[in-house]
């Protein structure tokens, strides 16, 4: 268990006063460049600010995770989509019918070349169902990072106690949200005119085959 002493680094979301409180805490830390982990619907996530490169090398470096290896970043909305990647009409057909939700889309960028968020000029995005993460990101005037909570290449970790004993000090604050052992998301590939799917998870390939047309 965790100790008391460490306590003050953990806070439990298990009603709605405490997620308004902890959207409010964590919305400020990652203002302020600092790396946070909370749960999103699939697993623990790492999250900081996708737009403050400090904080992105930071997390790259508390995780391991070569920069050529890039995160996907938690959006608002289909529209907003549009900002950061190209969205054919085949891949928005997939985002309306499965966004918000556990699948993670990768689009030809429309950033150019961006350390840490685009390699070969594509980007991933979520846009989560997770009451926490929809609050939050409606919370911030900016994208948050979309990466899982572990060290890279390593499986997931499925409670806060083990992440605290995995990452300690070098995070800000970690999210409670009890037990997290659902699937990841799927990550798809829709940057092309073929749907190609990178990671099976949460959502089947023959439920994403349906809506590519």
């Amino acid at each position: 268990m965790i100790q008391t002493s460490v306590t003050n680094k953990i806070i439990t979301i298990d009603s709605p006063s405490a997620i308004k409180t902890a959207v409010k805490q964590v919305s400020g830390l990652l203002r302020q460049g600092e790396i946070v982990i909370a749960p999103t619907e699939t697993k623990y996530g790492m999250l900081a600010d996708a737009s403050n490169e400090s904080a992105l090398t930071k997390l790259f470096e508390v995780k391991g995770r070569p920069e050529f290896m890039p995160t996907a970043v938690f959006l608002r909305s289909v529209e907003e989509i549009k900002m950061y990647g190209k969205l054919s009409a085949k891949a928005e057909n997939i985002a309306e019918e499965f966004l918000p939700g556990p699948l993670t889309i990768v689009l030809e960028s429309l950033f150019g070349d961006k350390t840490y968020l685009v390699n070969n000029d594509k980007i991933g995005i979520r846009i989560s169902s997770f009451d926490f993460i929809k609050q939050l990101i409606d919370k911030v005037d900016f994208p948050v990072t979309a990466t899982s909570a572990n060290l890279s290449g390593q499986a997931d970790s499925l409670t806060i106690d083990q992440l605290y004993k995995l990452f300690g000090d070098k995070v800000s604050l970690y999210v409670d949200g009890g037990k997290l052992e659902g699937e990841a998301s799927t990550v798809v590939d829709a940057s092309t005119d073929e749907l190609v799917v990178l990671r099976e998870g949460a959502i089947k390939t023959e439920q994403l085959k349906k809506y590519w047309n």
